[in-house]
C-alpha cells in the first residue's frame, strides 16, 4: 500500500503510519487545513514527504447511478445508524423500578440512531470518497479520529477492505463528560420553580420550534393552531427559540413559558431507569444515554406537576421528544407530532415513537418508520400552515404588471455549505443567482422575487455586477424577514407568483405552493433519487439544471410546472381541515 488517506493533519499519526509502514509514498489529507495543518504541511513538505489536500466538493461529485455522493451517503447512513442501534441493543432490556419497559427498548434504539447518525454520516461520507476516487476494490490505510458513539469493530467490519486507524484522545473525552456530568448533576438537584398553574386543570404542553410569537398574520410558533384563545398551555422553550412577546401577554393567553432547563432535568432518580448490560455500549454514548434518562425522570416529574395529558412538538430532534415517549404511559400523557416536511428519504431525526402523527398525506407514511420503530398512529391531515404572513408586495405587483411584466418568478433557494463536504457550494448558489440575474436584464417581461430560507443567506453576500445590475432594472427583488429562519412562508410569498422554482433536494417549499394552485418547477442539479419520483415523472416539474428549466418556462408551455395532475397524489383532500384534531378527539 503506497497511500493513506487522513482525515486531518496530524502529526503524530503520520509518525506513526510511516514507523508501520514505510513503503507508504503519499499521504492525503481529506478535510480543510487549518493554520496549524498548514505550518506542519509546510515543514513535512521540506522534508522530502509527498503530502496532498485534494480541492473538492462533496455534493458535486456523483456515484455510479448519476445521484451525488452527498444525498447516497445521507440515505446510507440514515440505515446505518438504524443498524447500528440494533446490533447494540440486540438482547438487551431497559427496566423501570425493576419492570422490564417493553415499549422503551423501541425508543433507547431511536435514541441511539438519532445520536450516532452525524457521526456515522461523517464516516461514511469520507469512504465513500475514497471508493469513489480510488475503485471499490483497492486497499488502502485510513486514519480516522476516533468515535464518541460507534464502535471502532463496526467500522472496520462495514470497511474491512481498508486498514483503519482511529487516533484516541480518551483522557480528553473523559475529562470532560465528567465535567458537566458534575455541572449537571448540582444544577440538577436545585430546588425546581413553582409552576403557575390555572384553575389546576389539565395542561397541553408543546416543544417550542420555532420564534414565539401572538401575531396571528405571522409564520413563528404556535400560530399553525389558529385558536382565538389558548387555555392552560404550557410551551417548553429550552432551545432558546426568539420570544417576540412578552411573558405577561402569553399569560394573558392561556400560555405558561418554561426556559429553565434544570426545572425539567433531574439527577435524582435517573437510576430507575437501567438496561440489563451497558459494558458493549460506548463510554461517551453510555453517558448521553444516563442524561437521556436524567431527562425523562425529571420530565415526568414535571409532567405530573402541571397536571399534563398531551404533549405536542414538531421537530422530533430534540431529545426531550425521546424522553417523554419514555414516561407518557406511567403518567397517562398523549403524545402527538406535527409534520409537514416534503423529504425523499428516511432520517433518524425526523422519526418519533409518538403516539399519534400527523402529516400532510398517507403517501410519506414509510417515511417515518424504521421496521417496528416509529408513530403508533399515523393520519393525513393535510397542509395546515397556511399563515398568510404580512408583505407589501401587492402595489409592486400591480405597478410591474402595468410596466409590461407578465411573468413573476418566485425562486427558493438551498442552505449554501462552506465546507468542502457540504450538499451546495456557494458557487453553486451564485451561479444560479446570477443566471436569475441575466434573465430578467434580458427579459423585461420577467420580474424574480428570491425568497431565501435563511435571513443570513442573503443574496447581499454577493458582490456581483451581474446581480446589482438586474436590482437596478427594479424587477429584481429579494424579499426576507426575520433574524435567522426567513419568517416570510413560501406559501405567503406564492401568491404574488406566475411560477415558483424550487429544488428536488428541499421540495418542502414547492409543495406548499403547488397547494395554491401555483405552477412550481423542481431542479434536479443533484441526480437526486427522491422516494416521491415516480410521482413528479407523471408531470412536467422535474428538470435537471436551472437553466433548462427557465428556458421552458420562457417558452411558455402551460403544462410546465403543472401539478394538477399529480397533487392529490402527493397530499389527499386539503380543504375543510379540522385544526381541533391536533389537540382534541380524533374519533
Amino acid at each position: 500500500m503506497t497511500k493513506a488517506y487522513l482525515d486531518d493533519l496530524n502529526l503524530f499519526s503520520l509518525l506513526k503510519i510511516l514507523f508501520r509502514h514505510p513503503t507508504v509514498e503519499h499521504f492525503i489529507i481529506l478535510n480543510d487545513l487549518s493554520w496549524r495543518g498548514k505550518i506542519i504541511l509546510s515543514i513535512l513538505d521540506l522534508m522530502g514527504i509527498c503530502i496532498t489536500s485534494p480541492t473538492f466538493f462533496y455534493g458535486s461529485i456523483r456515484n455510479k447511478h448519476g445521484e451525488s455522493l452527498y444525498m447516497s451517503s445521507r440515505r446510507e447512513a440514515s440505515s446505518e445508524a438504524f443498524r447500528y442501534s440494533e446490533i447494540l441493543m440486540k438482547g438487551l432490556n431497559l427496566n423501570y423500578c425493576g419492570e422490564n419497559q417493553l415499549n422503551g427498548i423501541n425508543v433507547v434504539k431511536l435514541f441511539i440512531a438519532k445520536r450516532t447518525w452525524d457521526e456515522m454520516e461523517y464516516y461514511i461520507k469520507i469512504f465513500n470518497y475514497i471508493k469513489n476516487k480510488e475503485g471499490v476494490s483497492k486497499k488502502f490505510i485510513v486514519v480516522l479520529r476516533s468515535s464518541n458513539t460507534i464502535k471502532e469493530e463496526f467500522l472496520r467490519s462495514k470497511y474491512n477492505q481498508f486498514e483503519i486507524y482511529f487516533r484516541k484522545n480518551i483522557s480528553f473525552k473523559r475529562l470532560k463528560i465528567w465535567t458537566k456530568k458534575i455541572i449537571k448533576f448540582f444544577l440538577g438537584l436545585k430546588i425546581k420553580n413553582k409552576v403557575n398553574l390555572k384553575n389546576h386543570q389539565s395542561t397541553t404542553v408543546l416543544v417550542a420550534s420555532h420564534a414565539i410569537s401572538l401575531d396571528k398574520n405571522d409564520n413563528p410558533f404556535p400560530n399553525w393552531f389558529k385558536k382565538s384563545l389558548f387555555k392552560n398551555f404550557h410551551i417548553i422553550n429550552t432551545s432558546r427559540q426568539k420570544l417576540k412577546t412578552t411573558k405577561k401577554k402569553l399569560y394573558e393567553n392561556g400560555i405558561t413559558l418554561e426556559e429553565n432547563f434544570f426545572n425539567i432535568y433531574s439527577s435524582i432518580n435517573y437510576s430507575r431507569f437501567t438496561l440489563s448490560d451497558s459494558q458493549n455500549i460506548p463510554y461517551v454514548l453510555k453517558h448521553q444515554l444516563n442524561d437521556f434518562f436524567k431527562l425523562a425522570c425529571g420530565l415526568k416529574n414535571y409532567l405530573m406537576k402541571i397536571k399534563c395529558d398531551l404533549f405536542l412538538f414538531i421537530d422530533a430532534q430534540e431529545p426531550i421528544t425521546d424522553a417523554v415517549q419514555l414516561i407518557s404511559k406511567m403518567i397517562n400523557v398523549e403524545t402527538r407530532c406535527i409534520q409537514y416536511t416534503n423529504m425523499g428519504i428516511r432520517v433518524p431525526l425526523m422519526i418519533t415513537s409518538a403516539d399519534v402523527f400527523f402529516s400532510v398525506s398517507e403517501k410519506f407514511k414509510n417515511l417515518f418508520y424504521w421496521k417496528n420503530i416509529g408513530p403508533k398512529n399515523f393520519y393525513s391531515l393535510g397542509y395546515i400552515f397556511k399563515n398568510e404572513s404580512q408583505i407589501e408586495f401587492q402595489s409592486i405587483k400591480k405597478k410591474l404588471k402595468e410596466n409590461g411584466v407578465d411573468k413573476i418568478i418566485v425562486y427558493f433557494d438551498e442552505s449554501v455549505q462552506k465546507d468542502k463536504w457540504g450538499c451546495f457550494s456557494q458557487k453553486e448558489i451564485l451561479d444560479e443567482i446570477e443566471l436569475l440575474a441575466k434573465t430578467v436584464i434580458n427579459n423585461r417581461n420577467i420580474a424574480i422575487i428570491l425568497k431565501p430560507q435563511f435571513v443570513f443567506n442573503t443574496v447581499k453576500n454577493y458582490n456581483s455586477k451581474t446581480i446589482n445590475q438586474a436590482f437596478s432594472t427594479q424587477r429584481f427583488f429579494e424579499i426576507s424577514r426575520g433574524e435567522y429562519r426567513n419568517d416570510i412562508t413560501p406559501w405567503s410569498i406564492s401568491k404574488y407568483a406566475d411560477y415558483c422554482i424550487g429544488n428536488l433536494v428541499g421540495a418542502t417549499a414547492a409543495l406548499e405552493c403547488a397547494l395554491r394552485n401555483k405552477k412550481v418547477i423542481l431542479i434536479n442539479s443533484k441526480g437526486y433519487i427522491h422516494d416521491h419520483n415516480s410521482i413528479y415523472k407523471k408531470a412536467e416539474v422535474i428538470f435537471p439544471s436551472l437553466e433548462i428549466g427557465i428556458n421552458k418556462i420562457l417558452e411558455g408551455d402551460k403544462k410546465i410546472g403543472d401539478w394538477s395532475s399529480i397533487i392529490n397524489e402527493l397530499v389527499g383532500e386539503n380543504s375543510n381541515i379540522d385544526l381541533s384534531k391536533i389537540d382534541g378527539n380524533l374519533k
